[in-house]
């Protein structure tokens, strides 16, 4: 497999988990939503619906500690760019050709290096997930139980920042991927009919079950 054949396999493998993070977060984020129109439907199952919306949101954040690995030997963002860096744009050998490649805005060795700075540790938002990773995602710390305090708290991460990290990913993975190989990665799974198929149809049968 050459460079590049390699380098879209990983670039795939990446985007199935930036449509990961995206399906549970807008699926989490509808639901929130729909509480209002919804409420008193949702309300007669308060338990299964508070596990199904913390589901969405774990699955969405476990899906970025995915995308955002700092670790040597898995896919995340920071080795995927170095990868490119390493062996992908070596082969594009002069500035005009980069400057055409694709019709696409051209990614340079300064560029990589920029995008690096915000796929790494060294960034706040990365930073604080990849530290809830390590100790109370894929792990559990027993420093920080044994001293009574919440990651979560203390490396906290809102419902805004995740919309960043995940757009961050999407808009770093399209820049690449449009400039090597001409393909711009659709992220949108347009999960809200499914949402508000599943709820009416709740609603109804509880307005009916009240007649």
């Amino acid at each position: 497999m050459s460079d590049h054949e390699s380098f879209k396999t990983l670039t795939q493998r990446l985007v199935d988990e930036v449509r990961a993070a995206t399906m549970h977060y807008e699926l989490y984020r509808t639901l929130r939503q729909s509480a209002k129109e919804y409420g008193r439907a949702l309300n007669q199952s308060r338990h299964f619906w508070s596990l199904t919306l913390n589901a969405h949101l774990e699955a969405c954040r476990i899906a970025l500690c995915r995308i955002y690995d700092q670790e040597r030997r898995s896919l995340g963002l920071r080795n995927w760019i170095e990868n490119f860096r390493e062996t992908v744009l070596p082969t594009i050998d002069d500035a005009e050709e980069r400057a055409a490649h694709h019709n696409s805005t051209p990614v340079s060795d300064s560029n990589a290096e920029r995008d690096l700075g915000l796929v790494s540790a060294k960034d706040p938002l990365v930073n604080a997930l990849i530290v809830q990773r390590n100790n109370a995602i894929a792990h559990v710390s027993r420093g920080w139980t044994d001293d009574g305090k919440s990651v979560f708290e203390s490396f906290p991460l809102t419902f805004a920042d995740f919309e960043k990290l995940i757009a961050r990913a999407e808009s770093t993975i399209n820049r690449y991927s449009t400039f090597v190989y001409g393909t711009n990665h659709g992220m949108q799974t347009f999960e809200d009919d499914d949402v508000s198929f599943v709820l009416t149809a709740i609603k109804s049968a509880s307005e009916r079950g009240r007649v």
